[in-house]
């Protein structure tokens, strides 16, 4: 997978997350998260995918690199919902 398909799965990935008003793992697993579920992205997510090295975590991650921080610090969680996280998303560059 490439940097920008990461990011374009990514966005779109969580605005549909958004739209349900469901968390992550609460959407997918629910209908409309069913074909996400059947991509096997490593973590659930694009990005990881494509950026996540099990020997040196997450340096090449589009949010590591453009914000500084790494999904958690920017509020992302599997069960909740952050209003943060969706706009960090929204706002990565392709």
């Amino acid at each position: 997978m490439y940097r920008r398909e990461a990011i374009r799965e990514c966005k779109k990935l969580w605005e549909e997350i958004e739209k349900s008003r469901l968390s992550k793992m609460g959407f997918l697993n629910s209908p409309g998260g069913e074909k996400w579920w059947d991509k096997h992205y490593r973590g659930e997510c694009p990005l990881c995918e494509y950026a996540f090295d099990l020997s040196n975590g997450c340096p090449k991650c589009p949010l590591v690199k453009q914000y500084g921080k790494d999904c958690f610090a920017l509020g992302y969680s599997r069960f909740g919902r952050s209003p943060s996280f969706f706009e960090a998303v929204r706002g990565l560059n392709v």
